[in-house]
């Protein structure tokens, strides 16, 4: 009887072990599948920022800003760009961004920027990117995404490409005033004149 006892209080022991070693790796799986969302959450962020290697001629003190002088893009299109961003500033460029600030057509008219970029009235081409801080001297690469707005195909535009502070709103609020002004205190850290024809 003693034995059968023995038995049974080893095999409750068995199981009881079993049981926690189950919950223990159902608990494990939990965290490993939560942190690899985590991780991989985050670096989904951080693929559209490079570094300056990939260029074969990278943005220096000369040439603060790596962007096609000339982009051809279909109405309503969205055109992927690898574009560098060099700060020759002696501060930081916080939170910098690309941005179009204004346009003006072959005729020399200005493209309407009041309102906001889908309510069908700014058709101002936009760019979509993740911001990047920084310092004095140091450069970085951007995978960005240049949106065209609904201009009239067929047309060219010399457009103001800025790279500026992303807190500070829309690159088109920015007084043109600010668009030349380097110090801390600026909200634009580079600037550029770009062509876009929309194509058909």
């Amino acid at each position: 009887m003693r034995k059968n006892m023995k038995k049974k209080g080893a095999l409750e022991l068995s199981v009881n072990s079993i049981v926690v070693m189950v919950i223990a790796f159902i608990v494990l799986g939990l965290i490993l599948t939560f942190t690899y969302r985590i991780f991989s959450a985050g670096g989904d962020q951080v693929k559209d920022i490079f570094t300056m290697s990939k260029f074969s001629t990278p943005p220096d003190a000369e040439n603060p800003i790596f962007f096609p002088e000339e982009i051809d893009i279909k109405s309503k299109a969205v055109e992927k760009i690898e574009v560098g961003f060099y700060n020759r500033n002696s501060y930081t460029a916080k939170n910098a961004i690309f941005g179009i600030h204004s346009c003006k057509d072959q005729a020399g008219n200005d493209i309407v920027t009041s309102g906001e970029y889908d309510d069908g009235i700014n058709k101002l081409p936009r760019i979509t990117s993740s911001s990047q801080s920084l310092e004095g001297s140091e450069g970085i690469g951007f995978k960005i995404m240049l949106i065209e707005n609904g201009l009239p195909s067929g047309t060219n535009y010399i457009c103001n490409l800025i790279v500026y502070n992303e807190e500070i709103g829309k690159a088109y609020e920015i007084d043109k005033e600010d668009l030349a002004v380097r110090n801390a205190d600026s909200p634009v850290y580079g600037s550029q004149q770009i062509f876009i024809e929309i194509i058909a």
